[in-house]
C-alpha cells in the first residue's frame, strides 16, 4: 500500500509466490481461500492518510477490487496495526464502501472482508466499532498473542507465556487469550466470527531470575540491560533446532495452560506452543464456538511442519470452523 492508495507486490518474486500459491488453491478439491493482506508490521503507516482522504480511499478501494479481480483472488484482510480511536468511523466507512463496491460485482461467491484485530492489552481495541461492522466483515483474526515478550523497553519484563490461554498473575487481567476473546465476543454475540491466534514461532529471554511470585513460576522477573530486555522475541522453530534448544520435556503451567523451559543455570527462559498448548486452545474455540484459529505464521515452522501437524491432529468441530493460515510472501 503507497502513500496515494495505490497497490503493488512487493517484489516480482513475493507476486509469483502468491500467484502461485493461488494457483495450487484453485486446483485443489477443496473449498480453500486465498486472501490478500494489506497492512500489519511494515504496512500499516499510509491508512490513516488514505482513508482520511475521500478521494485517496475510492482510488484505493478501485485499486483491491482490481487486484483481487485480475488475479482471482478471494478477498482481502486488513490489519491497520496501531489504529487509534479517532480512526474508528474512517475505518467503518472505508469498510463499508469497500464491500459496496466488492458486491455490485454479481460475484457467485462474494470475496471474503477480514480484519485483524488487537489483543485488548491497550487501547488499540478502541479503534473497531465492531457492531457497526459485523454486516460488512465475514470474520475478524483476534491477534491473540504477545501478551508478554522481551521487548526493548521497561514492558520486557516478566518474562512469560507468549499466547496464555487464561491470566496467572493478579493484576494483569487483561494479558491473556480468554480475557481479549470475552472482551469480543460479548460486544458483538457472535463467536463465530472470531479466530485466535496460535504463535508458530518460539521467544527466548536472557538474564531472567526469579519468579514474580513463588506459586507463579511461569512468570519470571528479568534484568534489563539499558533497560531493554535480551533475547528473541520471534524465533522460527527451525532456527531453536538450528541452536540446540531442547524444548522436551517442557514445564506445564496448568492455570496459562503454556508450556515452557527455564534454564536456571544460563538464566534463559523459552516459551512455545507444544501439543499440550495447543490441544488447549483448540478445545477452547471449540467450547466458545468460535469461528477458528490463525497460524501465526506458517513459514515460521520446522522443516517437518510439527506445529502445524499438532493443530491438524485435534479435531475441530465445527463444520464451518476457519483454518487461517498467516504466510508472509
Amino acid at each position: 500500500m503507497t502513500w496515494d492508495g495505490k497497490l503493488q507486490f512487493k517484489s516480482d518474486k513475493s507476486k509469483n509466490r502468491i500467484l502461485s500459491l493461488n494457483s495450487k488453491a484453485k486446483s485443489a478439491q477443496s473449498d480453500v481461500k486465498v486472501m490478500i493482506g494489506i497492512g500489519g508490521y511494515g504496512n500499516s503507516e499510509h491508512f490513516a492518510s488514505v482513508v482520511g482522504n475521500f478521494e485517496k480511499m475510492k482510488v484505493f478501494i478501485n485499486n483491491i477490487v482490481t487486484l483481487l479481480e485480475e488475479y482471482n483472488i478471494d478477498g482481502v484482510d486488513f490489519y491497520w496495526r496501531s489504529a487509534s480511536e479517532e480512526d474508528k468511523w474512517r475505518y467503518i466507512t472505508f469498510v463499508r464502501e469497500l464491500r459496496k463496491s466488492l458486491t455490485i460485482r454479481n460475484r457467485e461467491k462474494p470475496f471474503l472482508i477480514s480484519l485483524t484485530i488487537p489483543a485488548v492489552i491497550s487501547s488499540y481495541e478502541l479503534a473497531y466499532d465492531l457492531e457497526d461492522s459485523l454486516k460488512d466483515v465475514d470474520f475478524f483474526n483476534v491477534f491473540s498473542m504477545d501478551y508478554y515478550g522481551p521487548w526493548e523497553n521497561q514492558w520486557g519484563t516478566p518474562a512469560g507465556p507468549i499466547a496464555p490461554l487464561y491470566n496467572t498473575v493478579p493484576g494483569k487481567n487483561g494479558y491473556c487469550v480468554d480475557s481479549t476473546l470475552n472482551y469480543y465476543v460479548c460486544k458483538t454475540k457472535q463467536p463465530s466470527k472470531f479466530n485466535i491466534v496460535i504463535p508458530f514461532f518460539a521467544r527466548l529471554w536472557r538474564h531472567v531470575k526469579e519468579a514474580v511470585k513463588p506459586e507463579k513460576e511461569v512468570i519470571r522477573n528479568v534484568e534489563l540491560k539499558d533497560n531493554k530486555a535480551v533475547g528473541d522475541g520471534y524465533m522460527f522453530r527451525w532456527t531453536v533446532q538450528d541452536r540446540k534448544y531442547k524444548i522436551s520435556p517442557a514445564t506445564w503451567d496448568e492455570e496459562s495452560k503454556t508450556s515452557y523451559i527455564y534454564n536456571p543455570v544460563n538464566e534463559t527462559y523459552l516459551t512455545f506452543e507444544d501439543e499440550k498448548s495447543i490441544n488447549a486452545k483448540i478445545e477452547y474455540v471449540n467450547s466458545m464456538n468460535l469461528g477458528g484459529v490463525g497460524l501465526w505464521t506458517l513459514n515460521m515452522d520446522d522443516d517437518k511442519s510439527s506445529v502445524l501437524n499438532m493443530v491438524f491432529s485435534k479435531e475441530l468441530c465445527s463444520k464451518k470452523t476457519q483454518i487461517y493460515v498467516k504466510y508472509h510472501c
